[in-house]
Order: C-alpha cells, then sequence, then structure tokens
C-alpha cells in the first residue's frame, strides 16, 4: 500500500480502492474532427487524480443521431458509451460513481465511474 501526496483517505465505510482498470459510462459533449476509439490517451481529471489513461475496452455504444446504429467502436460527439480505461503510469485510489472528466484540446468528455476490474490493493 502505497500513499502519495495528495492522497485523501476519508471513510472506512465506504472504501476507495487502488486501481489500474476500471469501467465508466461516458457522454462525448464535443469531439474536434478526431475520432475517440480504443487506444486513445486522454487525461482522466477525477477529484485530485491527474493522470493519462488509454481507452482499451468500447461496449453499449449509443449514437447521438436517432434511428442509426453503429456497430464500430468510434465515438463522436454526442455518442454515449461503457468505456474501460487503463492508466498508464500507476494505480489510483478510486470510488464507484466518481464523476471524471476528460479534457484535451476541443475534445470534452464526462463520464461516471462504473465498476473496477482489477483491484491492487484494498484499504482495511
Amino acid at each position: 500500500l502505497i500513499i502519495r501526496r495528495g492522497q485523501v483517505i476519508l471513510s472506512i465505510h465506504d472504501r476507495p480502492i487502488q486501481t489500474n482498470e476500471f469501467w465508466a459510462d461516458i457522454t462525448v459533449l464535443k469531439s474536434h474532427s478526431t475520432t475517440i476509439k480504443i487506444g486513445y490517451q486522454p487525461v482522466i481529471h477525477a477529484l485530485s487524480i491527474r493522470q493519462s489513461a488509454k481507452i482499451t475496452e468500447i461496449k453499449n455504444k449509443q449514437c447521438a443521431v436517432k434511428g442509426k446504429t453503429e456497430s464500430n467502436n468510434i465515438l463522436r460527439t454526442g455518442d454515449k458509451a461503457s468505456v474501460k480505461f487503463t492508466f498508464s503510469y500507476k494505480p489510483e485510489f478510486l470510488r464507484k460513481d466518481t464523476r471524471i472528466i476528460l479534457a484535451e484540446g476541443r475534445i470534452k468528455i464526462i463520464g461516471k465511474i462504473t465498476e473496477f476490474t482489477e483491484e491492487v490493493v484494498a484499504i482495511k
């Protein structure tokens, strides 16, 4: 268990999980001409966390254009999806339902953490 500068432990009842991977439900508010797909590496902003993470999987995509269904894993403005992120450098302490923001250039994405796939250490 490694606690770094900037980390805060608040409650023993709602334990944060130290993890490298997590799922989040995201909504693409605005994207430039670039498309967001598997391999895209934005900076995740969640509470005091600022770290690059890679999109490794996309599922449950809902297109912004009504009546249009696409089976590809490319996200554009207005699309919603469940996305799996993997931190690039080190595990972070996170909680379920934490809001995240991905802002990079003209790309703006918001979301909420839904589940963890890999638990490194739980605080006891």
